[in-house]
């Protein structure tokens, strides 16, 4: 029984041990896995992750929540995409370098820090720094992985900066330099671009010249340019001058430096700036400056007045010759508005001048208009206007050069030949011909419901003037028959002679028929007034025709064909009166002429 006894006393003694022993035990496990996490969530918080890997070419894992975490991948991808296996998750290109890291801490026993790239799920590709260490004991490696993405990719472009601003630096024409601002104006820095511009080494202008740049300006113009610092200076503002450079080969150039005076930590006034080659541009500012001395010569040496209108501002300015001829000022501002306002455009044709500013502003390559203008003793003259647009190199229009010639003679020559061309030689009026286009052109440019009259009127008896009296008195009855029609009938009206003794006179829009006999009666009278031949009367008479628009005829042939038949009539019913066509009068002129065929 006491044997028994302790044997119960001993067994639940070892109970009570085992129970202590497993309750310390699950306490550790507890500090341990406590311990663990804490240690994750501090790598975690480092942007740490740990992955262990095993001994084996394809570098076999069993995917750790680090990796997770870091390529966003599940535990299936891992390993239905990589087959669990770490050399799969590395960029193809970086894979031989990583596994030569991963030999090397094995046979060295020591950490091996890497960076590579590793594939992500969402990001395609990340950058991983990683120290690879390996365990003897546990046969297997250590692999803690950081996300370097965000630096590499800031290097990255910070590299990529870093080369455009060296591109564009040496792409400036004349380069970057920063000077002391001194009498010298002593080189601090220079990049390559400025002294291969100068055609001189770095180690030359540090040797030979001691980096001082006043060496290498022309002296003809080192005042000037400290007169333009000096005057920028006192503006505060930002500097900008031009060097005339001598060259190591003996050329010039010239270099315009832009920049900000600045003070270094002595107190000191440097001169960082950008200096761009602008020879070029001097040659064509020279250029320019020449074709303007001889614009302002050729312009001195002609009578024409040349213009320069500046499509962008509205500004015309003009080198006027004749002080007498269209006064206005040099400068017209506001050209397309003033030019209305001003005295010197003849009041018919300021529609010419509308439509000649219209071209001014469209862009139109040639512009031509003849106008009259205002000249010398308040009499109009007619100008000729030329001008050429010019275009910007983007072919937008911005300027117009032209000139205005007075071609008033030349106008009023072709104006006497014209008329001479369209009048009678002994009468001044309008010729067969011409009276016959111009009162086709007005039936056609005219409404048909007007009604216009046509007049023939044939001097009665005229060859029997001749005659008696001689041709030259003849041509005189003529030459005082034609001042009467002349002051009888306005400048809307035409009149014309289209036979020796046989006259026509177009009426257009008479409102009454009234009012053509009227006119025809003040006609008769003129004739019937006496004619002196040496002191004797003699009279004299007249037959008139007369036809109707529309219902007579729609042109002048037709017109003129049924005015003949009035008239017609009229000598047949005793001359000195007049006749206005009528169907019967067409019967009489076909009966008379059948009478007069046998």
């Amino acid at each position: 029984m006491e044997n028994v006894a302790i044997f119960k006393y001993l067994s639940t003694f070892i109970l009570v041990a085992l129970i202590f022993l497993l309750y310390r035990k699950s306490k550790e496990i507890e500090r341990l896995e406590s311990a663990k996490d804490e240690l994750s969530n501090i790598q975690k918080d480092m942007g740490l992750y740990c992955q262990r890997i095993s001994d084996d070419l394809s570098l076999t894992l069993q995917p750790s929540d680090g990796l997770l975490s870091l390529t966003v991948y599940t535990p299936e991808d891992i390993l239905l995409k990589f087959n669990n296996q770490f050399a799969e998750l590395i960029h193809t290109n970086d894979r031989p370098k990583v596994l030569s890291a991963f030999i090397e801490a094995k046979s060295t026993n020591q950490n091996i820090e890497i960076n590579f790239r590793l594939r992500h799920r969402k990001l395609n590709i990340i950058w991983i720094k990683s120290i690879i260490s390996y365990s003897l004991q546990e046969k297997n490696f250590c692999c803690l992985m950081e996300d370097i993405t965000k630096y590499v990719e800031s290097n990255q472009r910070l590299k990529q900066a870093e080369a455009d601003i060296e591109t564009i630096t040496n792409n400036i024409s004349g380069g970057v330099a920063t000077f002391k601002f001194d009498d010298d104006l002593t080189i601090l820095y220079a990049n390559d671009r400025y002294y291969k511009t100068i055609g001189y080494s770095q180690d030359e202008v540090s040797a030979i010249y001691k980096n001082k740049s006043i060496y290498f300006i022309a002296p003809d113009t080192i005042e000037q340019q400290r007169y333009v610092i000096k005057e920028q200076i006192k503006e505060n503002k930002q500097l900008t001058f031009e060097m005339k450079i001598c060259k190591k080969d003996g050329s010039y150039l010239w270099l315009r430096a832009t920049g900000h005076l600045k003070y270094n930590a002595n107190n000191e006034a440097i001169f960082p700036c950008v200096l761009m080659d602008i020879t070029n541009l001097k040659k064509a500012e020279n250029q320019w400056q020449l074709e303007n001395e001889r614009y302002r010569v050729a312009t001195e040496l002609t009578n024409d007045t040349v213009f320069d209108y500046n499509i962008i501002t509205d500004t015309l300015v003009h080198t006027k010759q004749d002080n007498n001829a269209y006064p206005c000022t040099p400068i017209i501002p506001n050209f397309s508005d003033n030019i209305f306002n001003l005295p010197f455009i003849h009041p018919d044709d300021k529609s010419i001048l509308k439509s000649f500013c219209s071209d001014l502003q469209s862009g139109k390559s040639t512009l031509l208009a003849e106008l009259r203008l205002l000249g010398e003793n308040n009499h109009y003259i007619w100008c000729n206007i030329k001008g050429k647009t010019i275009y910007s190199d983007d072919n937008i229009p911005i300027r117009v050069i032209g000139k205005i010639i007075n071609i008033d003679s030349q106008k009023k020559q072709l104006e006497y030949l014209r008329q001479k061309s369209q009048s009678d030689s002994l009468t001044n009026l309008y010729n067969k011909a011409t009276t016959q286009e111009l009162i086709d052109r007005y039936i056609a440019t005219h409404s048909q419901k007007q009604n216009h009259a046509l007049m023939i009127i044939d001097i009665d008896d005229f060859k029997a003037i001749n005659d008696t009296c001689g041709h030259l008195f003849g041509d005189e009855v003529l030459m005082q028959v034609t001042t009467q029609l002349k002051a009888l009938f306005g400048k809307e009206d035409i009149v014309g002679r289209i036979g020796g003794d046989e006259f026509v006179v177009f009426m257009g829009n008479i409102q009454s028929m009234r009012d053509i006999q009227a006119k025809a009666s003040t006609i008769s009278r003129i004739f019937r007034d006496t004619c002196y031949r040496e002191m004797q009367p003699l009279s004299i008479s007249c037959s008139i025709g007369i036809s109707l628009y529309p219902n007579d005829g729609m042109t002048y042939v037709e017109l003129l064909n049924n005015a003949d038949k009035a008239l017609y009539s009229t000598k047949h019913s005793g001359k000195n009166s007049f006749s206005v066509f009528d169907s019967q009068d067409n019967i009489d002129y076909f009966l008379a002429r059948d009478k007069m065929s046998f």
